[in-house]
């Protein structure tokens, strides 16, 4: 068993799907993260895992790659009813992966980085999942990393999220 956690981050996938990966990420780099493989965690892994918490642990999905590639992340949402899950994304898939999360996540944080050359897709993506999630779960904020342009800026401010501004990401 896996006893006194309050949280658990679960990197269901090492893969990114980004059309141009994040300058300031680094995980995808071979010269940053020499030692990574890619790849995904088998489900089977998840349902162990999951034996062994008790929902009131926090399941943070995110770490070297984007949960949104992870071909289960409805069927993983499933098996997490019940604890407060937090998907962190690069947003630009999440549109089209909506029905998988809308109603299973707790807490979906896009993360916006500079620079970005595709960054209005991300902001397209987001608008889409807005719209298809209306007034119920999950709470979507973004993270905004390092300095983001003021014309950016007013761009997402009109998504009406809340904004996590950091240095780092």
């Amino acid at each position: 068993m896996l006893t006194g956690l309050s949280h658990i981050f679960l990197e269901v996938s090492s893969r990114c799907d980004k059309s141009t990966l994040c300058a300031v990420c680094g995980h995808q780099s071979p010269k940053f993260n020499p030692t990574l493989e890619l790849g995904d965690m088998r489900f089977s892994l998840l349902e162990n895992i999951r034996q062994q918490i008790e929902p009131g642990v926090d399941v943070s999905f995110h770490h070297d790659g984007d949960p949104l590639v992870y071909p289960a992340l409805s069927e993983t949402l499933d098996l997490f009813k019940g604890f407060l899950t937090s998907i962190v994304t690069h947003g630009q898939s999440l549109g089209r992966r909506a029905k998988e999360i809308i109603g299973k996540a707790t807490t979906v944080t896009v993360s916006v980085v500079t620079p970005d050359p595709d960054w209005q897709l991300q902001i397209d993506s987001v608008k889409e999942f807005l719209v298809a999630k209306g007034d119920g779960p999950p709470m979507v904020n973004l993270k905004f990393v390092g300095d983001i342009s003021p014309e950016r800026v007013k761009a997402y401010e009109h998504l009406g999220l809340p904004i996590i501004k950091r240095l780092l990401h």
